[in-house]
């Protein structure tokens, strides 16, 4: 299941309280679906595991960055990033075509 499919599950089941087996075993789920869903880590609990470009965020900007973390700080943002988390995974060949006509 794709993260994106997780986020709207959460959104549309969690604030609406329906009486059916199937929206109790959706709800059920919630847990698991938001364990999916990214969160932001702050840098005063951990910082990534490994050298890569993260998402993070900076001191004084509402704009997310991509950062590169050697392993043991972040390049031009030494001491403003204050959360990370992982870069999402590429989008496939097929979401190229999303929101393009068709001949």
């Amino acid at each position: 299941m794709s993260k994106e499919l997780a986020e709207k599950i959460v959104d549309l089941f969690a604030e609406n309280r329906y009486d059916s087996p199937l929206i109790t075993q959706i709800r059920d789920m919630l847990p698991e679906l938001e364990a999916l869903l990214p969160k932001w880590i702050p840098v005063t609990e951990r910082l990534p595991p490994e050298r890569g470009i993260y998402i993070a965020t900076v001191t004084g900007s509402n704009v997310s960055k991509s950062v590169f973390f050697d392993g043991y700080t972040w390049h031009g943002f030494e001491k403003c990033v204050t959360h990370w988390q992982p870069l999402p995974a590429p989008a496939s060949s097929d979401a190229s075509t999303v929101g393009t006509e068709s001949a």
